[in-house]
């Protein structure tokens, strides 16, 4: 869909649930829904993917492009695992931002890694130019799109073979209101391709969705533990890891719910590590100075300075990961692996997520509720959902919606989600160890 065309019509449905949230939620809805989880709409897109494999003799080299932000690259290996599932020998081009090369370089499944995307919430111009240059170039005898921005001619050409993951909406919105089947992208991508390739070629191994993984190096476990030896005094204590920011205001926890969550934690015994912030700056070091002095003895900051990949390897250290909708979530829950298979990971952290616009089944984590991926952990993972008035299939896409006021998290309890933590702490103090990853000195 056209840029300013979405802009406009999601501005319009900001609008409209704004002055009646639950009524203009429910027109929204009702309307949207059948229209777009329509049988003839979800036919035809199938039978132009059919056509479009239906050109194919066999699939050699393969080129996958991935959305541009951070937890996409990771939760999209769905895509990679299903061509790897029927193509073995493949050669699989994986295109992701820059940012999401240090947890997926050295991916088994992948050959080779393309990090264009330059980090900004939308492709830039030079990000089209130069995923152009590489498909002209690259002889592919198929392109899996799933960058919503992406379309026919900006910049994928029209006489490539194109399979796009957008012509897989109408499945995802069907089962998002009538659930039969697990909704999250890491399974619905795998379940995209694998549907289409089982009906031309016989799959080589068995098809069963590996659960996202991501790959550290060395100098992210040392720097993690290095951070965790400036807590030593803490070491034996159950650790909880609170992540307050997020990439945007619709799925960002607001700062009072987060204050109120970091105090009944802190109040009740667990040692708390706040991450700074990037999108909203010095968030976490506010909700540490709104805190008492012997609250605040019981927190730490995790310095926004700290690289990404040290961050991932810290979450492996923690005993619980409380954060909402963004990249670190999907770090988080991710298998965590050494590059070089000198480091050990103990893959052990209960992640739980707060919900507020996005819709959890599609990115969140939960090993209890139906319907849910858990995480790819040897630990609990539950997903906190918000019941907003105003909350519509329009909050999926949350980089046009212009709401003046979110209130996407009305209906989440920042007490249940503290309960929900000490439990867990409970739970792991009864055993009477905590993370074996912090190895007490």
């Amino acid at each position: 869909m056209d840029l300013t065309l979405q802009k406009t019509l999601f501005s319009l449905s900001s609008s409209l649930t704004e002055r009646f949230p639950r009524d203009g939620a429910r027109l929204l809805s009702a309307v949207l829904v059948p229209l777009l989880a329509h049988a003839w709409i979800e036919t035809g897109f199938r039978r132009r993917n059919r056509a479009v494999l239906d050109r194919i003799g066999q699939l050699r080299k393969v080129l996958v492009l991935a959305d541009v932000h951070l937890g996409d690259a990771v939760m999209l290996e769905g895509l990679v695992h299903a061509i790897r599932d029927f193509f073995p020998e493949a050669e699989i081009h994986y295109v992701v931002s820059r940012s999401s090369q240090p947890f997926l370089e050295g991916h088994p499944d992948v050959s080779h890694l393309w990090p264009i995307y330059t980090g900004s919430p939308l492709p830039s111009e030079s990000d089209r130019v130069a995923v152009g240059e590489l498909i002209s170039r690259g002889a592919y005898d198929l392109v899996v799109n799933a960058c919503p921005s992406f379309v026919l001619g900006r910049p994928l050409p029209e006489r490539e073979a194109v399979l796009d993951f957008t012509t897989h909406a109408p499945r995802l919105v069907r089962n998002e209101y009538e659930p039969i089947e697990p909704n999250h992208f890491l399974y619905q991508s795998h379940r995209f391709l694998a549907d289409l390739f089982k009906e031309r070629w016989p799959a080589r191994r068995p098809i069963n969705l590996r659960g996202a993984r991501i790959f550290l190096e060395d100098e992210a476990v040392d720097a993690a533990d290095a951070f965790v030896d400036l807590a030593r005094a803490y070491r034996n204590e159950p650790w909880v890891l609170l992540n307050p920011d997020g990439a945007s205001p619709y799925t960002r926890p607001p700062e009072a719910f987060l204050l109120a969550l970091l105090w009944r934690m802190a109040a009740a015994g667990a040692f708390v590590l706040v991450g700074e912030g990037h999108t909203d700056a010095g968030v976490g070091i506010r909700l540490q100075e709104a805190l008492p002095p012997a609250l605040r003895a019981r927190t730490r900051s995790v310095p926004a300075l700290l690289p990404a990949p040290a961050y991932a390897a810290l979450l492996d250290r923690m005993d619980v990961f409380v954060s909402g909708d963004t990249g670190p979530l999907h770090w988080g829950a991710a298998r965590k692996i050494s590059r070089t298979g000198r480091r050990l990971f103990w893959n052990h952290t209960t992640v739980f997520s707060l919900f507020g616009a996005t819709p959890a089944r599609m990115s969140g984590y939960d090993s209890s509720k139906p319907g849910f991926l858990p995480a790819w952990q040897d630990a609990p993972s539950a997903a906190f959902l918000s019941y907003a008035p105003c909350q519509n299939i329009t909050c999926l896409n949350k980089l046009h919606k212009t709401c003046r006021i979110p209130r996407c998290f009305e209906g989440c309890s920042p007490l249940s989600v503290a309960d929900a933590v000490l439990a867990r702490i409970g739970e792991i103090t009864s055993f009477g160890t905590s993370h074996p990853g912090r190895i007490v000195a």
